[in-house]
């Protein structure tokens, strides 16, 4: 239930910089922790107290003018994901550990566009942006199918596998990115 509240605030969050607009939940972003902070609410799951997922804290600002290079502060932590001692925990797609690698995953994303907005830079990580709606497509469909628990998610003609690699193997693809938007808007 939760991850749906999850992928809904990074849906919105997306579109709204998509749409190049600076805001988060609906609110303008005012300051790096007023806006990490509303990431961070909004991703957390309530499954477990011990499930402790990784926070979204962003820490990369701009000033008037100044362009910032988001995957100088993302580009390793989106890669360190894939590092993680439970990284295969989706091998069983309805596993709680599964359920929390995730929820782990989605935090990231959640910063990633946190320091987008907060940079006013919409218009130039539109392939990030982009990538991240086509992850959050797949949390969605986690949730929607009931693939959270259920001991046949990893069954052949369960979808659960796809969605839950869907959302996985997007870390990576966003870091690469994050890199070419940087590239294309002449950030090198």
């Amino acid at each position: 239930m939760r991850t749906r509240t999850s992928a809904a605030a990074l849906v919105l969050s997306a579109g709204l910089l998509a749409a190049g607009c600076g805001a988060v939940d609906g609110e303008p972003v005012a300051s790096p922790s007023a806006s990490a902070s509303a990431a961070t609410v909004a991703a957390s799951p309530s499954t477990s107290a011990s499930s402790a997922p990784a926070t979204a804290v962003v820490t990369a600002t701009a000033g008037v003018g100044e362009q910032v290079k988001v995957s100088v502060e993302w580009g390793p932590k989106l890669l360190a994901l894939g590092d993680r001692p439970d990284a295969d925990a989706c091998q069983m797609p309805g596993s709680f550990m599964c359920q929390n690698l995730l929820t782990a995953h989605l935090n990231a994303y959640t910063g990633v566009i946190e320091a987008i907005s907060e940079a006013d830079a919409g218009d130039r990580y539109r392939s990030s942006v982009e990538q991240i709606e086509r992850m959050v497509a797949d949390a969605r469909g986690y949730d929607a199918d009931g693939c959270a628990g259920d001991p046949s998610a990893g069954d052949d003609d369960s979808s659960c596998e796809g969605y839950a690699t869907g959302v996985l193997i997007g870390a990576l693809t966003l870091k690469f990115d994050l890199e070419t938007d940087e590239l294309k808007a002449g950030l090198g």
